[in-house]
């Protein structure tokens, strides 16, 4: 807990700003893992480092934030979108 703020579901409060670069999951198994610890939904084999990139994205505020050792950031195509991704396995 810190002053004016409050830890809730995962996201950092603080003065009614939620700093969580995560806002909503098109994947049920993402979710579920990310809220819940539930691996079902997702390959267990790559559970352990999703729940690090989760666990990374929660808590990033910029997406040089994500450019951790491994992590692989690069931008998606078009570029133009700033859509960004980690990479999870060698496939």
């Amino acid at each position: 807990m810190i002053p004016n703020g409050d830890v809730c579901n995962k996201h950092l409060i603080v003065q009614d700003i939620d700093y969580s670069m995560i806002k909503s999951f098109k994947h049920k198994g993402l979710e579920q893992l990310f809220y819940d610890g539930i691996v079902k939904g997702v390959q267990v084999k790559h559970a352990g480092k999703l729940e690090a990139i989760l666990d990374f994205l929660d808590i990033a505020e910029t997406v040089a934030m994500m450019n951790f050792p491994g992590s692989r950031l690069h931008l998606l195509q078009p570029k133009k979108e700033q859509r960004w991704a980690v990479k999870v396995s060698g496939n």
